[in-house]
């Protein structure tokens, strides 16, 4: 059974916060390898960031690294600014730095 139309995220534009290593980078990665162009957001590795956007450009797809703090109000809306600038739309957003926070506060209830 191919399931790759389930999945197919063509013409798409992503952000993924985190996405410079780990599971934020896996994530951006595979939005990718479904089609979608990626915004991948770092913290503080803006280099890592521009190394995953690489990988997702040599498959064929846009990408754009960048560096925000997620904290920081104005560095979010400059990334989403940065983003319409670039692609024109949002479609996809994976706040992972926010997920992971929040299971690592109730993992400590």
């Amino acid at each position: 059974m191919d399931t790759s139309s389930l999945f197919d995220l063509s013409g798409k534009i992503g952000i993924v916060t985190g996405g410079s290593r780990g599971i934020g980078r896996s994530l951006a990665l595979g939005l990718a390898h479904a089609g979608a162009d990626v915004v991948v957001a770092a913290g503080q590795r803006l280099d890592l960031a521009r190394e995953v956007a690489g990988e997702i450009e040599k498959n064929g797809n846009n990408a754009l690294p960048l560096k925000v703090d997620v904290s920081n109000k104005k560095e979010v809306q400059g990334m989403v600014s940065k983003t319409l600038e670039k692609f024109g739309r949002i479609d996809i957003l994976i706040n992972k730095l926010i997920a992971l926070n929040i299971l690592l506060y109730f993992s400590m209830i």
